[in-house]
């Protein structure tokens, strides 16, 4: 299947644009303000991203399946953001979703919970055949 809610964060007017075109000062003292609230003119914020991941996860919870969701790593961050509490400098600083990387996120009962993020597919595929 294929649905909307686990694509890319929009970047909005910014999209493909240099990141030195963007981040002017005037950006980032509204970024840094705004944390994981800030988006660019007609994008979305990571929280955004992040509330649309977990619609999905809910609906998938819902059907009662177990599932394999490819997504995109930006997406992918805001969600496990989110999901561990961080802040946007934790989350830009130390929170790293390589492209190609697995993470995972399951139920526990009372919501999702990261169990792992950004591991090498390899790694998750040699240790843990359940991915």
């Amino acid at each position: 299947i294929t649905d909307n809610r686990i694509l890319e964060i929009s970047r909005g007017k910014h999209e493909g644009m240099f990141k030195q075109d963007v981040y002017t000062p005037e950006f980032v003292a509204e970024l840094e303000r705004l944390g994981l609230d800030h988006k660019s003119p007609g994008g979305e914020s990571l929280n955004d991203g992040a509330d649309r991941m977990i619609d999905f996860l809910d609906d998938i919870e819902e059907k009662n399946t177990s599932s394999v969701v490819v997504g995109h790593s930006r997406a992918i961050k805001a969600l496990t953001a989110r999901l561990l509490g961080l802040t946007y400098h934790e989350t830009e600083s130390g929170l790293k979703i390589p492209n190609t990387s697995v993470t995972r996120v399951e139920n526990n009962g009372r919501g999702w919970e990261v169990a792992f993020a950004g591991k090498p597919a390899r790694e998750v595929i040699a240790h843990d055949r359940r991915l």
